[in-house]
């Protein structure tokens, strides 16, 4: 009994910290996000109870939840996914660390189950930041939500939101062509219908694509960008494909 309290209490402790502490990294994104909340990977399939189904152990995840979920995306401490197999097809469900509003569910508390972004119904895709979450619409309207100081929201504003936003061009219009986003640390971009790659957000190393290190509260472009067809942002960095095969990539480049 001992010996359970001891490793129970260095858990929680290992726990707290990566919550006070938080890295731009593999391994404590994998901590965090999923061991922590007991929510992504199911126990072995011949678990000590004999039984063979992956996936009825999922601990964090209610029993309607499991094998509902098409796409998922992790950061640091907070997890958001597309609900793709249910009537609830195009919503989004984020669960984890709240303080910023990132699980968009209109309050900053910290959520040990998979809660219903608010508003989002027509989802196509979701992605997350440090503190920040997004989903592509089937419109190709951008929603954002969490922490925005940076601008990362892309909502031609730089507070935090606890609900969905839209997000703006520079010019004030909606960006409404989107088939694809990834986002970084303080960061988001997407890919467009029309090839092109729109930013926002934090850009102290350039990772915005279109010239500057000036941050940007609503979508600016990416320079000599007009074939992309995915894009994949790093924390300081991003990088697009382009339509003959050939990759660009802009941003932070200490380690090459």
């Amino acid at each position: 009994m001992e010996g359970t309290r001891l490793r129970n209490k260095s858990a929680d402790s290992a726990a707290r910290n990566a919550f006070r502490r938080p890295v731009w990294n593999p391994t404590v994104i994998a901590f965090a996000a999923c061991a922590l909340l007991a929510a992504c990977a199911p126990r072995s399939p011949f678990d000590d109870e004999g039984d063979e189904t992956l996936g009825s152990h999922d601990q964090g995840l209610r029993s309607e939840d499991q094998r509902t979920y098409s796409s998922i995306g992790i950061s640091q401490a907070h997890v958001c996914a597309l609900v793709g197999l249910t009537s609830n097809a195009g919503k989004v469900k984020c669960w984890g660390l709240g303080s910023s509003g990132q699980l968009g569910n209109g309050s900053s508390q910290n959520q040990l189950t998979p809660t219903l972004v608010s508003g989002i119904t027509t989802a196509i895709g979701v992605s997350v930041g440090a503190f920040h979450s997004c989903a592509v619409r089937s419109n190709g309207r951008v929603s954002c939500w969490g922490r925005g100081l940076d601008g990362q929201l892309g909502n031609a504003a730089n507070t935090n939101a606890l609900t969905p936003v839209t997000v703006l061009t520079s010019g004030g219009f909606e960006l409404n062509n989107a088939v694809q986003i990834d986002l970084g640390a303080d960061h988001s971009c997407a890919v467009t219908a029309a090839g092109n790659v729109a930013c926002w957000g934090r850009n102290t190393n350039g990772q915005l694509g279109d010239g500057t290190t000036t941050p940007r509260n609503s979508a600016v472009y990416v320079n000599g960008i007009t074939t992309a067809i995915s894009i994949a942002v790093g924390a300081y960095h991003s990088c697009a494909v382009l339509a003959d095969g050939t990759a660009r990539c802009w941003g932070l480049n200490a380690l090459g």
